[in-house]
């Protein structure tokens, strides 16, 4: 019998190519849409680059915080993942505030 790795090896394989594609049809689209206006170009590499920031503190959250969170006694069983990911984005919502301020000052 087949192990769980093995069984996801295709899938595996198949989501690292749909990324690789999807990088690569990125790079290609900056260099094929002629803008005379660059904001496109740069709201779109700030989604990307916050979709980079998000996966990869998934990996954090989906250990660390949750795992923290179900051995605390403060979290109703159920809601520790739902905390966490609230929590991160209250503290983005936080860094983005003292990103302001600190600009006006």
């Amino acid at each position: 019998m087949a192990d769980s790795r093995e069984d996801n090896l295709g899938l595996a394989f198949g989501m690292t190519a749909g990324a690789g594609m999807a990088t690569t049809l990125g790079a290609l689209m900056s260099f094929v849409v002629k803008l005379e206006n660059t904001s496109i170009l740069a709201i779109g590499l700030g989604i990307s680059a916050g979709v980079m920031i998000f996966v990869s503190f998934v990996e954090i959250l989906a250990t660390k915080a949750i795992e923290g969170l179900a051995d605390s006694t403060e979290v109703s069983d159920g809601y520790e993942g739902l905390v966490a990911y609230v929590m991160f984005f209250v503290g983005a919502l936080f860094c983005w505030i003292l990103d302001l301020l600190v600009h006006r000052l």
